[in-house]
């Protein structure tokens, strides 16, 4: 028996496209395995008991074949000895002893293996199975024995363990049901076992298709034979972005510009961004896309479309004319303390609500003068007098006449009272000049547009001029000391240009008149003061006989 099993053992080792286990794929085996049974000589006119059963050896052969994943149809052929009684058969024992003979059998098994995808897979290391067929065995080689054979039912259990070199190693236990002669017997069998056959391969990429993921598609090894058209390493069937190459951590769609979002879903594919953005820039790091936001180089809020509000009062820091104190919207973000719609900076009562005409002050008795220039506030009065009413004529006392320089001009009516001068120069000398301040004549603020409360005063200088075209007039502007030196010069300057100006619309000839402006050089007034300041923003007529 050992010449028999080392040659065919050697033959199974150097078999060649042989695995594990039997599959689809692989659709053949052969094997060779040792046998034991007590199976004696299919002898019809001798008695299994006649002569006691008989231990039996012999190497059986075989063929299987692949059915599905939980039968295999195998095809054994068997070669053992048997033994035959010589002569009668006296008190269970053969009178001329026995003889040793070769009986053949051949079968064909049906195996259920439990590999059907629920119990068991096809390449188990350990693979279980029960078996049930038909067969018959005969005794041959000595034609002067009985030549009787024997049909019978073998069924029992068989175990496949897998080796890594690729061969099953087989053992089995079995009961032969005999049929025909009534000697039935057990068999013991221990082999190995080589599957073999062509692998399939349906898409022709060199992958069976067992081991191939995308069996209908070339493919590559590296994918377990799957395609990958843009060549990122990726199976097509993986791939979110299969026509162009990418990253695996975004399953194949690419990130142009590392900003950690996939082109296909960056808002700004074409700049680096930041994935919160969905890949758009924001570079002063607010929250807003550089895109949408209206000051990308600074940092601001949602609500300002990106832009600052350093005041708070919800008017973009570009667009406030006050941006580091709170203002109101109307005012284009410039404060308003006392509500009368002018800025505190233009508003010269900040405190108490006014009227545009007076700057921001209030006029109680609304005479058109404000209350802080005006004499007697809760009467309506004249410019002239300051705010206050005309006075109530009393009955007409004596003339008296004051006289003080004794000119033959009236105090009341002579400009220098304490010096003797002549009516052509309104009680003056010759010499002097005769001053008319006025701290009336309005304009609009920082401007040099005047006013038109202001046209009845210079109406007055146009008539005392047409009363003595002997005289010329020199036209001073006054500042307060508010503000800068440098603008308040230019200011007064201008400011006397423009009354010069007005008399010479008014028919005065340009010849007759002069303008300058000495800004706050010139006070008449305490500057510490509202009224001193009022005094101070002034202009002056000097009327004089040319020399």
């Amino acid at each position: 028996m050992k010449k028999i099993l080392f040659p065919a053992a050697l033959l199974l080792c150097l078999a060649t496209n042989y695995t594990n286990a039997q599959s689809n794929d692989l659709r053949n085996a052969i094997g060779v395995a040792a046998m034991w049974n007590d199976y004696s000589a299919p002898i019809k006119d001798a008695e299994y008991f006649d002569f006691g059963p008989q231990k039996t050896y012999g190497q059986e052969f075989w063929y299987g074949r692949y059915l599905s994943p939980s039968f295999n149809l195998k095809v054994p052929v068997s070669v053992s000895k048997i033994t035959y009684p010589n002569g009668a058969i006296v008190n269970q024992m053969p009178v001329g002893g026995y003889t040793n003979s070769t009986a053949l059998t051949l079968d064909a098994q049906l195996h259920y293996k439990f590999n059907n995808g629920y119990v068991l897979k096809e390449n188990s290391l350990v693979a279980p199975y029960l078996y049930l067929g038909v067969a018959a065995v005969g005794g041959m080689y000595d034609k002067s024995l009985p030549n009787d054979y024997d049909i019978y039912l073998p069924f029992g259990v068989g175990f496949k363990f897998q080796i890594p070199e690729g061969v099953n190693v087989i053992a089995e236990a079995g009961y032969r049901r005999s049929i025909t002669l009534d000697k039935h017997n057990f068999l013991l069998k221990a082999g190995i076992e080589m599957p073999f056959g062509q692998a399939k391969d349906r898409d022709g990429d060199g992958i069976s298709d067992k081991d191939d993921a995308c069996p209908d598609i070339p493919g590559l090894a590296a994918l377990n034979g799957c395609p990958d058209k843009d060549g990122d390493g990726i199976a097509d069937k993986d791939d979110a972005c299969p026509d162009v190459a990418g990253l695996k951590q975004f399953n194949g769609c690419p990130d142009k510009y590392g900003d950690g979002v996939t082109d296909a879903e960056d808002a700004c594919p074409d700049v680096a961004g930041l994935a919160a953005l969905k890949g758009c820039p924001d570079k002063d790091g607010d929250g807003i896309t550089d895109a949408e936001d209206n000051c990308p180089d600074v940092a601001g809020l949602t609500a300002l479309k990106g832009c600052p509000d350093r005041d708070g009062d919800g008017i973009a820091d570009k667009d406030d004319k006050c941006p580091d104190v709170a203002g109101l919207a109307s005012l284009k973000g410039c404060p308003d303390r006392d509500g009368d719609g002018i800025t505190d900076a233009d508003d010269m009562c900040p405190e108490a609500a006014g009227s545009a005409a007076l700057r921001g002050c209030p006029d109680r008795d609304g005479d058109g003068i404000a209350d802080k220039d005006d004499k007697c506030p809760n009467e309506k009065g004249t410019v002239a007098l300051k705010g206050c009413p005309e006075p109530v004529k009393a009955a007409p006392a004596p003339v008296v006449v004051i006289d003080t320089d004794k000119d033959g001009i009236a105090d009341k009516d002579d400009k220098c009272p304490t010096e003797a001068g002549v009516r052509e120069n309104f009680g003056c000398p010759v010499k002097k000049a005769v001053v008319f301040s006025f701290d009336n004549i309005l304009f609009e603020t920082g401007k040099s547009v005047m006013k038109a409360e202001s046209y009845s005063t210079l109406d007055q200088i146009v008539k005392i001029m047409a009363e003595n075209p002997n005289h010329l007039a020199s036209i001073e502007g006054h500042t307060d000391s508010q503000g800068n030196p440098a603008i308040n010069q230019k200011l007064s300057e201008v400011r006397a240009k423009a009354c010069l100006d007005y008399l010479i619309r008014k028919g005065v000839a340009k010849s007759r008149l002069s303008s300058t402006g000495f800004g706050d050089k010139v006070s008449v007034a305490d500057n510490k003061t509202a009224e001193g300041r009022a005094r101070n923003r002034r202009v002056e007529f000097k009327l004089s006989l040319p020399k």
